[in-house]
């Protein structure tokens, strides 16, 4: 037996932007506090690269189109 989700539901995914921006002197974007906090661990990538979401929306976003999500946040 197949199942599937209904037609209305709601599926997708939200983000913080420190998580994903990165980029942080690009754009005319000013300073925030993740651009001088401390590293939790110094051997992880910094919030000014993050995953660079700035810079990879594009593809970012067709992914989410691939996996079937209506929303994000």
């Amino acid at each position: 037996m197949e199942r599937k989700l209904p037609k209305d539901f709601y599926w997708g995914t939200s983000v913080s932007s420190f998580q994903t921006e990165g980029a942080r002197n690009a754009g005319g974007k000013g300073v925030c506090i993740y651009d001088v906090r401390p590293l939790a661990n110094p051997e992880f990538a910094g919030w000014d690269v993050a995953i660079d979401a700035y810079h990879r929306y594009d593809e970012d976003i067709a992914l989410m189109k691939d996996m079937g999500f209506n929303f994000y946040r």
